[in-house]
């Protein structure tokens, strides 16, 4: 019998939304076809340790130092028991089958450093808005303008990201831009043509609370990662750019029933 792949997903959470951390635990732990070890890292909370418990799940406490910290946290405290590495915010979703398809993408092409592909964007009450499909093209334009690579439903390969360095600890907001762009140096960026994740849009999350700063961070993060004075230019522009057209064509009305993921 071939051995499943392992895979490592670690949930950094303040521990102030249960009922989203719940599903987002039952989506993870829910995974067929894989080995998968999931790993709250949290803030001192007995209700988090009695919900992982339940529903399987690691929960160790964060050392304090932000979201970023957190993440790298559980993936240096649990890594070496993994492949692929991710992580997953505490009020989104995996899709039934997300990480069979993107560790079967990562296994077919053994160069790729990473696997990403469509992410379906829900309101609070888990009705579908749409589904932002970044297709091949997302990761070439990493660089040049918005990112359009959906952070919810990637997967690392472990030994890419310790190539490339973990997540930027000053990082609050586009840390997984940064990471995607030092990814792209070690290998291509795979894409899987199917919905992977649903990312949660509603007033209480990080990116949407600080759509402002989160837009200015990337654009320090590309400026900074620009390997040319051409791409520095397009890095700093902040006019609406073919990609920013090319994000809003990519929008597609969705009719999912994401609540299911996580029941």
């Amino acid at each position: 019998m071939t051995a499943r792949e392992r895979v490592l997903v670690v949930v950094p959470t303040r521990g102030e939304r249960l009922d989203y951390l719940a599903a987002c635990l039952r989506s993870v732990t829910s995974q067929s076809g894989v080995d998968v070890r999931c790993v709250v890292v949290s803030s001192p909370s007995d209700a988090v340790q009695e919900l992982g418990s339940r529903l399987g799940a690691s929960v160790v406490p964060e050392s304090g130092r932000g979201i970023s910290a957190a993440i790298n946290q559980g993936w240096q405290r649990f890594g070496d028991e993994a492949d692929y590495w991710a992580w997953l915010g505490d009020d989104d979703l995996l899709a039934p089958g997300s990480l069979s398809a993107t560790t079967a993408a990562l296994r077919s092409a053994p160069r790729a450093s990473m696997a990403y592909g469509p992410c379906a964007f829900v309101d609070a009450e888990d009705s579908a808005l749409f589904v932002a499909t970044p297709g091949r093209i997302g990761a070439h334009l990493l660089g040049v303008g918005p990112n359009l690579v959906p952070q919810p439903g990637s997967l690392q390969r472990a030994a890419a990201v310790r190539r490339v360095g973990y997540l930027d600890e000053t990082l609050k907001y586009a840390m997984d831009l940064d990471l995607f762009l030092r990814l792209r140096t070690a290998g291509p960026l795979r894409y899987v043509p199917r919905t992977l994740a649903a990312f949660r849009w509603h007033e209480g999350s990080t990116t949407v609370a600080a759509f402002e700063a989160s837009g200015r961070e990337a654009a320090d993060v590309r400026r900074r990662n620009a390997r040319n004075l051409f791409a520095h230019r397009l890095a700093s522009r902040a006019v609406r750019s073919p990609a920013n057209r090319y994000q809003e064509w990519q929008k597609r009305p969705s009719t999912l029933r994401v609540a299911s993921w996580g029941a």
